[in-house]
């Protein structure tokens, strides 16, 4: 009788300190301004926090604005991670800072902060426009590093005893990075230097990673229409091959039925890649390298009719599913380890 009181006992203890981690642990809520953010804060907080995303996945994030229901939610988090080149994250944090009575730097992250540990792009000066590009620079494979890291010396701040747990996720992340690199290498061999359309600027750290020359970009800022000049080297350069790249920002711009009537007009390819939706970082980017791949084999074969189109867009569909699927089990296999 003493065994089995001693072994219910047991049953006890490791039921309560199981349920104490997971379920009694005071997890740190965290606002991401956007949803790729997200990710990489659950990728190095782990079960030690709580993330959510104050801008919804269809909403394009340029456009979006702060209601008195966006701040109440905001003001609930211990920490607020933006990327910082929109008005109104610095306002957002700003606000909420205010309310507190808090400075902006104890509730909050500004991955501005860390430009110069990071990649950013020049607009190129054939645009009219000089400065650096901020839209789109955290996709980059070493930003991503840049950030994560940020974010684990922030984490590690807040929650001391969980210091140990975020440096170890941190150096999952960085592997996986690692694995990611050498998938972009392999791709970026076959289409370097292709000329590329850009519907916006976003589009541009797309076509550095994988070594595509950006011959046009059709909007600078949001909410503006081509120039008649911008839309004629478009033109010349799709009908000379070229191919159009949009992204998961742009294509909810008034900008897409431009590149809609370019891709009839000229027969060239739109690929939309992915940027900001709620998914993993390295998910997007296999994504991103099966569509782009996906094209490409595409335009090497010439259909005449619309079904066969429909046929071999379905077949490079269902390659895509797989492809990612094979790379976030090998993925998900690494981070069991």
């Amino acid at each position: 009788m003493k065994s089995i009181y001693a072994i219910l006992l047991l049953i006890m203890i490791s039921t309560l300190i199981t349920f104490n981690v997971e379920g009694y642990l005071e997890k740190i809520k965290i606002a991401v301004s956007i949803g790729v953010l997200k990710y990489i804060v659950e990728e190095i907080g782990g079960i030690r926090v709580e993330v959510f995303s104050i801008v919804p996945p269809n909403i394009e994030p340029h456009q979006f604005t702060i209601t008195p229901q966006v701040l109440y939610q905001a003001s609930t988090a211990k920490l607020i991670v933006i990327d910082g080149h929109m008005n109104w994250e610095i306002k957002l944090v700003e606000q909420v800072a205010k309310a507190k009575g808090v400075k902006q730097n104890d509730i909050s992250i500004n991955l501005m902060d860390y430009k110069n540990n990071m990649t950013i792009l020049e607009i190129p000066s054939w645009t009219g426009v000089s400065g650096r590009n901020y839209h789109g620079y955290w996709i980059l494979p070493e930003n991503i590093i840049v950030i994560a890291e940020a974010i684990k010396n922030k984490l590690s701040e807040i929650d001391p005893e969980g210091r140990e747990y975020y440096e170890e996720n941190f150096a999952k992340l960085k592997e996986e990075i690692n694995i990611l690199n050498k998938e972009i290498m392999s791709l970026k061999r076959k289409i370097s230097g292709v000329k590329t359309v850009l519907a916006f600027l976003a589009e541009q750290y797309i076509a550095y990673i994988f070594g595509l020359e950006v011959a046009s970009i059709l909007t600078i800022e949001e909410g503006t229409s081509p120039t008649p000049k911008t839309m004629e080297a478009a033109y010349n350069t799709l009908k000379e091959g070229g191919i159009i790249l949009v992204s998961d920002v742009s294509s909810k711009m008034p900008v897409y039925n431009t590149i809609q009537e370019l891709s009839k007009q000229t027969g060239a390819p739109i690929i939309e890649v992915m940027i900001t939706m709620e998914m993993g970082y390295t998910s997007i980017m296999m994504y991103n390298i099966g569509i782009i791949n996906g094209m490409l084999l595409n335009r090497s074969i010439k259909y005449t009719s619309t079904q066969a189109n429909q046929e071999v867009t379905w077949i490079i569909t269902a390659m895509l599913g797989i492809t990612v699927t094979i790379e976030s089990a090998y993925i998900y296999k690494i981070r069991r380890r």
